[in-house]
């Protein structure tokens, strides 16, 4: 349980990293700048990442998202 907590945070972390950079004017960011967001499970905690892809929020800011899957807990506090 304490695990799955950890990387429920994480993951919230990371999204809403990713999401505020998505409020950052266009001109302050390169044109193509790449950003990796890492998730942990297809739940529907996930939806703000799901979301910004779908509705195209990454890519009018002019940011390139890679998702990142992660399987386990030694991979995902590796990443951090």
């Amino acid at each position: 349980m304490k695990t799955h907590r950890q990387a429920l945070v994480f993951t919230n972390i990371i999204v809403l990293v990713v999401l505020s950079l998505s409020l950052l004017p266009a001109e302050h960011l390169d044109a193509q700048e790449r950003v990796r967001a890492g998730y942990s499970g297809i739940s529907g905690y996930q939806a703000p990442l799901w979301l910004g892809i779908d509705l195209g929020l990454f890519k009018k800011y002019g940011l390139t998202l890679e998702t990142i899957l992660f399987r386990g807990g030694a991979e995902s506090h590796s990443c951090a």
